[in-house]
């Protein structure tokens, strides 16, 4: 998906309107995130409240925090 998405945006980018393929590389690619968000929410997440103690699930979000330069909630 990656190939005609990037084609797209780079079109839309130069004011250019993007190629027909990527309207259906934007639907199978949110399709996919849907898809991987609702794992991750039904199934990861509930496992690791379940094995990882506050202080190590505190550590992971600010861990993550970080990495996207956000400030992490007190």
């Amino acid at each position: 998906l990656a190939a005609p998405l990037l084609a797209g945006l780079e079109r839309v980018g130069r004011g250019r309107a993007p190629a027909p393929a990527f309207a259906l590389a934007v639907a199978a690619f949110t399709a996919t995130q849907r898809r991987h968000i609702a794992w991750e929410n039904g199934l990861i997440l509930p496992l690791a409240r379940q094995l990882l103690s506050a202080a190590e699930l505190e550590a992971i979000g600010r861990a993550m925090a970080a990495r996207r330069g956000a400030p992490f909630p007190d």
